[in-house]
């Protein structure tokens, strides 16, 4: 059977939603809303069990603030209510704001990860 996404999941009457971009006004309602149904449903956060370490939180926290800084979130709330229902944390990779090439240790995952990177042409002089 499949799912009807348009439906309240408490009253099974029909909801309508109003997706906008992110407000700063909202920043501790996004993260809690990603703390309260992210971490243990996304499969990866979930198959890491990254609700159970406080250093994982602290750094996935920390990721999803600076994914809200960039000013590129879009936050869904039901319609007439400002109850969040979903977000999605959006960022766009920029030369400027590229990682540098290295290896980085993903303490997560107790993965090291190694970035190679190419340095962008210099600018043309005049």
């Amino acid at each position: 059977m499949p799912f009807v996404f348009y439906k309240d999941v408490d009253s099974d009457q029909l909801v309508t939603y109003r997706v906008q971009d992110f407000t700063e006004d909202r920043h501790a309602d996004v993260i809690q809303h990603y703390r309260e149904n992210f971490v243990d449903d996304e499969p990866l956060a979930a198959s890491r069990k990254i609700s159970s370490s406080k250093v994982a939180m602290a750094e996935i926290v920390a990721f999803w603030s600076w994914c809200l800084e960039q000013r590129m979130t879009v936050v869904c709330y039901k319609d007439g209510s400002d109850e969040i229902v979903g977000a999605n944390l959006l960022h766009v990779a920029t030369p400027e704001k590229s990682i540098s090439s290295g290896t980085y240790v993903l303490r997560t995952c107790r993965t090291a990860v190694t970035v190679k990177t190419s340095d962008p042409k210099p600018a043309a002089q005049e």
